[in-house]
């Protein structure tokens, strides 16, 4: 009994190892903008999986700029705005969409997390003082 008790224990260890091992972090895509003497400018990235937390900021911490983040869908020709405002030194946004039903009106209380198959995000900045860098980190995570 006791040998028995020794070898689950050991095979739970070895599961959980391996679990740990082969867990899929989430991934994260980072674009660096310098404006240089430009008081605007865009960069891109192409992601796969659902848009978790997006983060924003600005080499000089203080600076303001007008932020906008959009994708064109692998089908159709709409950008769709995923986060856009005003942003002073850093910002956070962990956007939603609302989801449709099935004649595809939006539910008023549903939301989830954009997916992205492969788009290319832009990411956009005007407004901002020149010669600064602009920074964008977007947290992605795989399927549900």
């Amino acid at each position: 009994m006791q040998r028995l008790n020794k070898y689950l224990i050991s095979l739970a260890a070895f599961l959980a190892v391996i679990c740990f091992a082969t867990a899929q972090p989430d991934a994260q895509r980072f674009a660096p903008m310098a404006l240089g003497t430009n008081t605007s400018g865009s960069a891109t990235l192409t992601l796969r999986g659902y848009v978790d937390t997006i983060y924003v900021s600005v080499s000089d911490y203080t600076s303001t700029g007008t932020v906008a983040i959009a994708y064109a869908p692998s089908v159709g020709t709409t950008s769709v705005s995923v986060a856009t405002g005003s942003c002073v030194g850093q910002k956070v946004w962990r956007p939603v969409v609302a989801l449709t039903s099935v004649t595809g009106t939006n539910h008023t209380a549903d939301f989830g997390q954009f997916p992205l198959v492969g788009e290319t995000l832009t990411f956009s900045v005007s407004g901002s003082p020149t010669g600064v860098t602009w920074k964008c980190l977007v947290v992605t995570e795989d399927g549900k």
